[in-house]
């Protein structure tokens, strides 16, 4: 069987009111981030579907194929996939591992065999590992390390963590400071625009491969947000994929239709920064 997350809540109580996302902190107003507890992720099992028994010196079922493709990532070929076993011996003895019920607070126990996919070793690779991985506001460490949550800024970290074996902190959006330098100065995006632009609302020419770069990350504050639920500086950061121009043809420069690999609320995906609305936009880059 394939043990598979749910992305959100369907059936137990919401951490945060009438906001189905996994959550250990709350999630706006002015005591956003405020600690909860650990939520509670929600789990179901479904048949694999590519597998066949293979006999050598006794019985073993072998199992074919990466995890299947997510909305808005259609080639990526890549993710996390957890899977139990339950086997009828031919004397009558039944023989299973670690299932849907093997759980903790931070969701799926390290025994339950897991099996990530990734695109390559770089950064950006190491992030795909993460397909299919539920997101939760406020995720710790242990989470991260387990595959069982993680949030927008703690993918980044994860993945950098893998890129470089180094044994940088988990950190918050606004801290990544400590490991990132800030390239430029804080741009705007407004919805509709097809341009970026400077702080004076003037249009800003960002190249890709001279002023950007696969792999730069673009930490995000919400200009739509009248009512304050979003206090902190910055909302939001995800990592530049590629340079993806109007009607998907690039053309070498930083605008909103460009593929942005991020958190969202319903796990990472790649999409186009346009989708984020009126924003206001810091590139950082990691030290190396």
């Amino acid at each position: 069987m394939r043990i598979v997350p749910r992305p959100q809540h369907e059936e137990l109580a919401f951490p945060n009111e009438d906001d189905p996302t996994y959550a250990n902190s709350r999630l706006g107003g002015d005591d956003h981030g405020e600690w909860l507890g650990f939520d509670t992720i929600e789990y179901e099992q479904r048949e694999v579907a590519e597998s066949r028994w293979v006999r050598r010196d006794g019985a073993a079922l072998e199992l074919t194929g990466a995890p299947a493709p997510v909305e808005r990532v259609p080639d990526a070929g890549a993710g996390t996939l957890w899977l139990s076993a339950h086997v009828v011996l031919p004397d009558g003895r039944e023989v299973h591992t670690a299932g849907i019920d093997d759980t903790d607070n931070l969701g799926l126990r390290a025994k339950v065999a897991r099996v990530s996919f990734r695109t390559g070793d770089d950064f950006l690779g190491w992030m795909s590992s993460y397909f299919h991985v539920p997101y939760v506001f406020g995720s710790t460490p242990r989470q991260s390390e387990r595959y069982t949550g993680i949030d927008c800024a703690d993918v980044l970290v994860a993945g950098r963590r893998r890129e470089s074996r180094r044994t940088i902190a988990y950190t918050s959006v606004n801290g990544i400071g400590r490991f990132a330098d800030g390239v430029g100065e804080v741009l705007i995006l407004r919805r509709g625009d097809e341009r970026i632009r400077d702080g004076e609302g003037r249009p800003v020419t960002l190249r890709w491969g001279v002023d950007v770069h696969p792999g730069d990350m673009l930490a995000i504050d919400y200009a739509d947000d009248p009512d304050g639920q979003l206090p902190r500086a910055w909302d939001h950061i995800g990592a530049l994929l590629r340079d993806d121009g109007p009607e998907g043809r690039p053309d070498g420069v930083l605008g909103p239709e460009d593929l942005l690999r991020h958190m969202g609320r319903r796990g990472l995906m790649d999409e186009p920064l346009a989708r984020h609305g009126s924003v206001r936009l810091r590139i950082w880059r990691w030290r190396r």
